[in-house]
């Protein structure tokens, strides 16, 4: 039987970094409810009005951890949220800021 992990802490929702992942995954997890493709990099870039480069290096690491996707597509890859970033979302919901910056 699979071992499941589970986190001890309350995430913290400041800093950039934080605030970027928060955002772009309810909006992943958004397109994904509405049954809607994932997005680009570049549009994701600018729907949030964030550094490129910056997110570029934040969707590696969220990739390689597992709680987003991507695949190939011409023109780019389309970043998808996973059952684990779902999951993720699910269980942090309640304490997620949602209103303002």
């Amino acid at each position: 039987m699979p071992r499941t992990l589970r986190a001890n802490y309350v995430p913290y929702f400041g800093g950039k970094n934080n605030t970027i992942k928060y955002k772009v995954w309810l909006m992943l997890l958004g397109r994904y409810l509405n049954r809607q493709s994932g997005l680009k990099l570049s549009q994701m870039s600018e729907l949030l009005s964030c550094n490129y480069y910056s997110l570029a290096v934040l969707l590696g690491r969220w990739v390689k951890w597992g709680y987003v996707g991507f695949r190939k597509h011409p023109g780019g890859r389309i970043y998808q949220i996973r059952s684990k970033g779902r999951e993720w979302l699910e269980r942090w919901q309640s304490i997620i800021p949602t209103e303002g910056d």
